[in-house]
């Protein structure tokens, strides 16, 4: 009886080795893959960092989703007191990656006038590059301190403390 017990736990613990054995070699395998994707996409950003500086806009952070498949994304806003230019957004040559992100940008900032409308501005963009791809806009009240125009700025002003 002894005998078969043993026999049993011995090819118990055996499958359990070779799950485990399984899962690290899966582990490993994700580890590359996004290292790999992490390490592209950053390649991809960094390289459109000029035009989008050209064009009024900073990269404000980047960011990873540890998932099934993993992305990659950034945050694009306008820098402070700088001016949008989207139409200077064409003049580059751009991976499909990065036409990606500046054809978002286009599409999202060709709403900001009915944004407007209802008092608030596109205060920051959100792109992921991940399956699916996502954009969101954020949208900023103008009363708010966050908007960078030059009302905001005298408002800010007025609320900082004197010197």
């Amino acid at each position: 009886m002894f005998d078969k017990l043993k026999d049993k736990t011995a090819g118990m613990a055996q499958s359990v080795t070779q799950s485990v054995q399984a899962g690290m070699d899966s582990l490993g395998d994700f580890k590359k893959k996004s290292s790999s994707l992490i390490a592209s996409s950053l390649e991809e950003i960094n390289g459109l960092r000029p035009i989008l500086e050209q064009s009024g806009f900073i990269v404000g952070d980047i960011f990873f989703t540890v998932s099934i498949p993993p992305s990659v994304g950034l945050i694009v806003e306008q820098e402070i007191g700088g001016s949008v230019k989207i139409d200077s957004l064409d003049s580059a040559e751009l991976s499909n990656v990065q036409s990606m992100i500046v054809g978002s940008l286009k599409k999202i900032y060709a709403l900001n006038g009915v944004v407007e409308e209802y008092e608030h501005t596109i205060g920051q963009v959100e792109i992921t590059l991940g399956l699916p791809p996502q954009v969101k806009a954020h949208l900023n009240s103008m009363k708010s301190r966050a908007f960078t125009t030059g009302k905001a700025t005298e408002t800010q002003s007025s609320l900082a403390p004197p010197e």
